[in-house]
């Protein structure tokens, strides 16, 4: 990775020389170079951790996260990284400041060595990559006809033990290559049925898409209009895996995983596909496990097959059915993790002594000692036991070993009605949950799964890397695209119901807030699971959105705990409160009742309100129903949601119980804490407000977030908190002046920023400013801004009123926005916001607009 990193800093560098040397447009030329420059480095350090550039593995994890991930293991590969970007950085400041001789053909040279290096860089070959697997509904078409329902039943009603082993490919078997490295599983496996020539495909290269690959028969893929899989409450609704058609037939699942199993969405997959029982760390933790027992990913090896041998006796013991899977994680990439019952190993076969080495060796001696157990036991007649890797290696400390021979995956299965044997036959990870579902006389094929069983009811496989060249096996991209459907987005049209806090649409579930686009049909197209936050794309003309957050998106005097869903797939935006309702409720049915709203352009999005907390909202807490625990250890107990927020004032509000809290505190940062805003105390109290604190921000926040501390010992729980920004209501007839930063902050919002003489400014294309009609009714009024621009601009004024008005700004200008009827002659007062649109120029170089003051008037003819 270093030398790669090295390599790329030099050629960048070169070019950035180049660019300096143009006779015009010096600065952009070297911050594009520079910009090219870092987007090669990330792919470098992207590539060293998934092996295969950006693929399906990377793009899975970005949107599902990292929270529960060991990032502490890969600390070394990020230092280089950061080395990278800040030489980068220096390097074309100083640049920019030399005065190099120009010269006349330097741009021209700079647009072609940088249009080869692009060319042959292979951050671009990836993209082509993807974009070229993107969805297609002749793809869907074709994989259609491979697809196989099975029947649905068991014949033969064995228990079932699946134990996964991380990372663990047919390598580390191979003595001329690692001598003496595992020779308890290779004497365990002349005993089975060993299948030497299982591949890894595509949407099964990491651990949860080969979980999900060997029990369903089918990758995991993406539905990429979807981004933000957090919140989505179903996984894969639409496939009927192995561990589905166990539990139809009465089986009893059990999961035991080391790690947590909230990590890239397992839990959830376990949870939607049959499992009754889930044992991950946060089991293991609340054990009173020592600590030198867990790695940065969790419970070593030893402590897991303990607890899995247990279960197994307990579980056969019980006389029922089951289905027992188990996931180890000490041979984890990069460099494995040792339990404390083989701190004696130290195998240096292969040369030096690797850590990762000795992992796998640990592994070898652990796992067949398991198994041993297992096979010896009086169970064992009613038992299939299968040993499989979840996929092959990732790069690693012996990876340029591993990748001079053949990348196959382990896969031995013991019965003791089979004959121990070698399979040959090329297979894939996706024919595994076939096979076991014909051990078990529940048929031979499983989704594009097929049976690799020795005997009358095999079957060719059809996903092996070269199947497709067979032409009755749809190709990979077909299976990948024909998986995204089983995600089941949903159509607008099924209906909406919400009862207990989660969003039902059709056979999907989701956790609000969230934002749908849907074509003109009403298929949900893409999805976003932030709500009003999200970064979402009108693709097609006619598509409408749909979206569900809280009530004071649009409207601040809503309730902040209430759900309200906002849509325009009438033509015009409408918004209601969203009850929580046993039955489904048509969104034509909805709509009908619900009153007119402001276009979506002016939905608020000036606010935090966080409830339904889980693990990755919190570093030294626990989460117990979906509100934030102490532990009594000191720390941060909640951090997030890193959101941006418009310039202003605010008020936050920490919901929850607290006792013994001395020294505990809330406050506000921004840019991942590199600024920080006020603390607050935590208060002791039974329950209800425990913190509130006000905030002035200045400008715009750029990823903000609400952090809470816990001071040692301290009883904290925090159910929900609200961050709402302070509307004032603008006098009537009384001029605010812009140049007080006390008055500024009651009204700007996004997009200024302040400056005591010249008032609040923007040069950005968009901004706002938010207030409160007053009280009493008004006549015949209007809003009155007075602004000025360093230079003739054109500024076109939306308000939420419903009025729009577009004015030359030229020096001082005064514009009147009359307040419709209805708004005026309320007896409350009344949200408004009115944003300014900066028309016919690019960003970041815009004409500076400066708003000087502003006020209510009455009898405005």
């Amino acid at each position: 990775m270093k030398i790669a990193l090295l390599i790329s800093f030099c050629i960048y560098s070169a070019i950035s020389i180049i660019a300096a040397k143009s006779r015009s447009r010096k600065i952009t030329k070297v911050s594009i170079a520079a910009a090219a420059s870092l987007l090669t480095a990330a792919w470098i350090f992207i590539n060293e951790l998934s092996g295969n550039g950006i693929d399906d593995s990377v793009l899975y994890h970005m949107h599902t996260g990292v929270s529960g991930a060991g990032i502490s293991e890969f600390t070394w590969k990020i230092a280089p990284l950061v080395a990278y970007i800040l030489a980068t950085a220096a390097f074309s400041v100083y640049i920019c400041r030399r005065q190099l001789i120009s010269q006349r053909r330097s741009s021209t040279i700079f647009y072609l060595a940088l249009a080869a290096i692009t060319a042959a860089n292979p951050l671009t070959r990836d993209i082509a990559r993807l974009a070229a697997s993107s969805f297609s509904g002749k793809d869907i078409e074709n994989a259609a006809v491979s697809f196989i329902e099975p029947t649905g039943k068991i014949g033969k009603k064995k228990n079932l033990v699946v134990l996964y082993l991380e990372s663990f490919e047919q390598t580390y078997y191979n003595e001329d290559v690692f001598p003496g490295l595992t020779p308890n599983l290779n004497s365990l496996r002349k005993r089975s049925l060993d299948f030497v020539n299982v591949d890894s495909r595509p949407g099964g290269t990491w651990t949860i898409a080969g979980m999900v690959s060997s029990l369903c028969g089918t990758p995991l893929s993406l539905n990429n209009d979807a981004n933000g899989y957090g919140s989505i409450g179903r996984f894969m609704p639409k496939a009927n895996c192995l561990t589905d058609i166990l539990a139809t037939n009465g089986y009893h699942l059990q999961f035991v995983g080391g790690a947590t199993s909230e990590f890239a969405g397992k839990g959830q997959f376990l949870k939607d596909h049959g499992f009754h029982t889930i044992i991950d760390k946060s089991d293991f933790k609340n054990s009173d496990i020592a600590e030198k027992h867990f790695s940065s990913w969790g419970v070593h090896d030893d402590i897991l097959l303990e607890r899995m041998w247990q279960d197994f006796v307990q579980l056969s013991d019980a006389g029922s059915p089951f289905a027992l899977v188990g996931l180890t994680l000490d041979t984890h990439h990069p460099s494995g993790h040792i339990a404390n019952s083989c701190l004696d190993i130290n195998y240096q076969g292969a040369g030096a002594r690797k850590s990762l080495l000795d992992a796998v060796a640990c592994s070898d001696r652990l796992v067949a000692s398991f198994a041993e157990k297992v096979l010896s036991s009086p169970h064992m007649d009613n038992t299939v036991l299968a040993i499989v890797s979840d996929h092959v290696a990732m790069p690693n400390d012996v990876h340029e070993i591993l990748s001079n021979h053949p990348r196959k995956n382990t896969v031995m299965i013991f019965d003791n009605q089979q004959q121990a044997q070698v399979v040959d036959a090329p297979a894939s990870t996706l024919d595994t949950a076939a096979t076991l579902l014909d051990l078990l006389h529940g048929g031979n094929a499983i989704a594009f799964s097929r049976s690799q069983l020795p005997g009358n009811t095999r079957q060719p496989s059809i996903t092996y890397e070269g199947a497709a060249d067979n032409h009755e096996a749809p190709s990979m991209r077909a299976v990948l695209n024909y998986s995204k459907s089983l995600w089941a987005l949903g159509d607008i049209n099924d209906g909406i119901r919400l009862a207990s806090n989660k969003l039902h649409i059709g056979d999907q579930q989701y956790t609000p807030p969230a934002i749908f686009v849907s074509d003109p049909a009403g298929r949900i197209t893409e999805v976003g699971t932030r709500g009003i936050h999200s970064d979402i794309e009108m693709k097609n003309q006619g598509d409408r959105i749909t979206l569900v957050d809280r009530c004071v998106a649009f409207d601040i005097d809503q309730d902040p705990a209430s759900w309200c869903i906002w849509s325009d797939t009438d033509g015009a935006p409408k918004a209601a409160l969203l009850p929580e309702e046993e039955q489904i409720n048509s969104l034509s049915g909805i709509l009908a009742q619900a009153a007119d709203s402001i276009p979506y352009s002016s939905l608020r999005k000036d606010f935090i309100i966080k409830s339904g907390f889980m693990e990755q909202d919190t570093v030294y807490g626990s989460v117990v129903n979906e509100s934030i625990i102490s532990t009594g250890r000191e720390g941060i107990i909640l951090y997030g949601p890193h959101q941006n927020l418009c310039a202003g004032e605010y008020t936050l509000h920490i919901n929850g119980e607290s006792s013994n809290a001395e020294g505990s505190w809330i406050d506000m940062v921004s840019e991942y804490g590199n600024k920080r805003y006020d603390q607050v105390s935590i208060n002791d109290r039974i329950s209800g407000e425990i913190a509130v604190a006000r905030y002035f921000f200045e400008t715009d926040v750029n990823l903000a977030e609400v952090r809470a501390y816990a001071s040692p010992g301290a009883e904290l729980k925090i159910n929900n908190y609200q961050l709402l920004p302070t509307l004032n209501t603008m006098p009537v007839d009384e001029e605010i002046d812009f140049s007080s930063t006390g008055l500024a902050m009651s009204y700007i919002s996004c997009g200024w920023k302040f400056d005591s003489t010249a008032g609040t400014r923007t040069n950005a294309r968009n901004a706002t400013i938010r207030f409160k009609t007053p009280e009493a009714p008004l006549t015949k009024s209007a809003v009155s801004l007075t602004m000025n621009s360093n230079q003739a601009a054109s500024v076109q004024l939306e308000s939420s009123m419903g009025t729009r008005t577009n004015v030359e700004v030229d020096g001082a200008t005064t514009v009147i926005i009359p307040i419709p009827d209805d708004i005026g002659s309320a007896t409350t007062g009344k949200p408004v916001s009115i944003d300014f649109h900066i028309n016919n120029c690019a960003p970041q170089q815009c004409p500076e607009i400066n708003l000087i003051s502003a006020k209510i008037e009455e009898n405005v003819s």
